[in-house]
C-alpha cells in the first residue's frame, strides 16, 4: 500500500512573519516567564492561542498554521537573528572594520 507523501505547507508570509514578531515581543515577559505554576501556565496557552488565531486571520486563504510551528517558527527566527549578530560581532572584531 503507497501512502502519498507528505506536502509541504507553504511558507510563512510577510504579514504572518510581522504578526508573529509583533505578538511574541509584546508578550514575551508572559510567554517566556519561568513561572510554571498553574495560572501562569494557563496564561501562555491562552497567549499562544491568541498569536495563533492572529496569523490564522491574517492569511486565511493559506493552510491554517499549529501552535508547534509557530513556536518552531519563533525559534527559527531568534536563532536566525543570533547569528546575524553574532557574525556581524565576530567582523567587526577581527580587526575594528568591515571586510
Amino acid at each position: 500500500m503507497a501512502t502519498e507523501p507528505k506536502k509541504r505547507k507553504p511558507n510563512f508570509t510577510k504579514e504572518e512573519m510581522n504578526v508573529l514578531l509583533e505578538e511574541v515581543e509584546g508578550s514575551k515577559d508572559l510567554l517566556f516567564s519561568r513561572l510554571t505554576n498553574v495560572l501562569t501556565n494557563k496564561k501562555k496557552q491562552d497567549r499562544w492561542s491568541l498569536i495563533v488565531n492572529k496569523i490564522t486571520a491574517v492569511a486565511p486563504t493559506a493552510t491554517s498554521r499549529k501552535l508547534k510551528e509557530i513556536k518552531k517558527k519563533w525559534e527559527d527566527a531568534k536563532a536566525a537573528s543570533k547569528e546575524t549578530s553574532s557574525s556581524a560581532k565576530k567582523r567587526t572584531e577581527t580587526d575594528g572594520r568591515w571586510k
